[in-house]
């Protein structure tokens, strides 16, 4: 809470209040967005497959490390419930 004060008063200290706003809220983004008719289906279609792009670019490229990242740590997640066996644990040390 401190941190975000202390951001928000050094950013009104620099660029004022008015620059303040429109720095954290981009209505005029908003407004071109609107303006030029982009549906959101077409603006992550630009994100993700530009045109001319095919695999070879996601696998030559950083964003091949950062795709395969993403699956592992997703795959990383679920792996201890799968080795738990679901609820029972497996490596638990045996009661006499």
């Amino acid at each position: 809470m401190l941190s975000g004060v202390l951001g928000f008063s050094t950013c009104v200290a620099v660029l004022g209040f008015p620059g303040t706003v429109r720095t954290t809220l981009p209505l005029v983004g908003v407004v071109h967005y609107a303006a030029r008719a982009n549906s959101l289906s077409r603006l992550v279609d630009s994100l993700v497959a530009p045109t001319g792009v095919n695999y070879r670019y996601y696998l030559g490229t950083l964003a091949g490390f950062w795709l395969v990242a993403s699956v592992l740590l997703v795959l990383g997640a679920f792996r201890p419930r799968v080795l738990r066996g679901g609820s029972r644990v497996i490596c638990a040390p045996r009661s006499p």
